[in-house]
């Protein structure tokens, strides 16, 4: 699916993977919006280092889980395995 303005819980987008964090990545989901794929939501399995999984540049399938009322993107890989 493409990248869109509009973002809404539960859609399914695929975003480029912008920065690598120990607790997760950050995947540019729409113009200059990024969310956080938490390292609990990368796979099924335990990860323990999130560069095992993806790199920067990285073009991934994520679900959108939840926006807080900061408006903060929260991402997950794994639930789109599930669909």
């Amino acid at each position: 699916m493409e990248n869109q303005t509009n973002i809404q819980v539960g859609d399914i987008i695929d975003g480029e993977v912008v920065r690598i964090e120990q607790y997760g990545a950050f995947v540019r989901v729409a113009d200059r919006r990024n969310g956080l794929v938490h390292i609990s939501q990368l796979a099924d399995e335990f990860v323990k280092n999130v560069a095992d999984y993806v790199q920067v540049g990285d073009v991934i399938t994520v679900k959108v889980i939840n926006i807080d009322e900061n408006g903060r993107i929260s991402l997950s890989r794994k639930d789109v395995d599930a669909e």
